[in-house]
């Protein structure tokens, strides 16, 4: 309201014709909007969910995990990219070894791979270091990949994240 008397006499016709109120609002909308930081309002961190449990007795790498169709441009301000997963096992002289795999080009993601000896009820959540760098530029499919570090033996992953953060 304490703009009200400022604004009213735009809409008085002996004053301005209707162009010119509709010019000056704009102007002033134009004028406020230049004001606003348009990354003030975005989070600052993004949880892409990767996909559900699984597990396997194979030293050769399974793709487990939902395929998704990622970008980095999808996410402007982002600089850093982290994975996360639970990885156990069943015997902690095994290891379980999990890590993101570029479908597009049949490549593992550098520096993705988590691996980790921790029995079921004892899981936490490792990440792996930056990643943004070793991602593609343009839309790729990924996918997890999960192996056992001994054959035969049980390795599994829970739930996997992929984190985006921005500046």
């Amino acid at each position: 309201m304490l703009f009200w008397p400022f604004f009213r006499n735009f809409a008085d016709p002996k004053k301005y014709s209707m162009k010119k109120t509709v010019g000056i609002l704009l102007l002033l909308s134009i004028f406020a909007c230049k004001k606003q930081n348009p990354n003030k309002y975005r989070d600052p961190q993004v949880v892409i969910d990767m996909g559900d449990m699984a597990n396997t007795t194979s030293t050769d790498p399974v793709t487990v995990a939902a395929l998704i169709k990622f970008s980095k441009k999808n996410y402007p301000g982002v600089d850093s990219i982290v994975f996360a997963a639970n990885a156990y096992v069943a015997n902690s002289n095994n290891t379980s070894h999990v890590q993101l795999y570029n479908m597009t080009t049949n490549q593992p993601i550098g520096n993705s791979e988590i691996i980790a000896n921790g029995l079921y009820n004892d899981t936490l959540y490792l990440r792996s270091s930056n990643i943004y760098k070793s991602l593609p530029e343009d839309e790729v499919m990924i996918g997890v990949q999960l192996r056992s570090g001994i054959p035969g033996m049980f390795a599994g992953t829970g739930k996997c994240y992929l984190y985006l953060y921005r500046r």
